[in-house]
């Protein structure tokens, strides 16, 4: 009898999580720790194919807040959620000036980190990072915009966007639902 109501008050419990509306709301979240095998092997990194290079048409401007008068922009053709969880973007950064920035990089939810695979010509292709490699995000100007898409819009809450469809939703919205109180 005992055991029977204990687990009607864990049964409560999750319902009340769930919103008291009967329906569970599971979120996939990462293990930093996890090395993506049984065998210990370090976590399969998916290949970063580069996108077409970005079209004005399809920049999806966010805010960076701040001081900087710079403009930034997500091109939205790119966005793409690999299986190994990272979110890869083409980022436009556009100064007063009219200077462009553009890049091909890629967050990993699950270390806080950045890998950048190639960044833009003036003449509009490529030129790929010839060792690119994950570089933790530190608090600096430069790192602004990683940031503020990792937490407001790519990794709230540290659990990364599931669909390329659910990053662009975040972008024009203005911020991820989850990513009121992230970090």
């Amino acid at each position: 009898m005992r055991s029977t109501g204990i687990a009607l008050i864990v049964l409560a419990a999750a319902f009340a999580v769930a919103g008291c509306n009967g329906e569970a709301r599971w979120l996939r979240v990462p293990n930093p720790d996890d090395t993506g095998s049984e065998d210990g092997s370090p976590r399969q990194e998916d290949k970063a194919a580069l996108p077409p290079f970005p079209a004005d048409r399809d920049l999806l401007p966010f805010d960076v807040g701040g001081a900087s008068r710079n403009t930034y922009f997500v091109d939205a053709e790119s966005i793409n959620v690999g299986a190994d969880s990272v979110i890869r973007y083409t980022s436009v950064v556009i100064s007063p000036s009219g200077a462009r920035s553009v890049g091909y990089e890629g967050l990993d939810c699950t270390s806080y980190a950045y890998k950048l695979y190639a960044t833009g010509r003036p003449d509009g292709t490529w030129s790929e990072v010839k060792q690119p490699e994950w570089r933790p995000i530190t608090f600096t100007e430069i790192n602004r915009h990683r940031i503020v898409l990792y937490k407001d819009f790519f990794c709230p809450k540290k659990v990364p966007v599931r669909t390329p469809g659910e990053a662009m939703r975040a972008l024009k919205s203005g911020g991820h639902p989850r990513a009121e109180d992230s970090l």
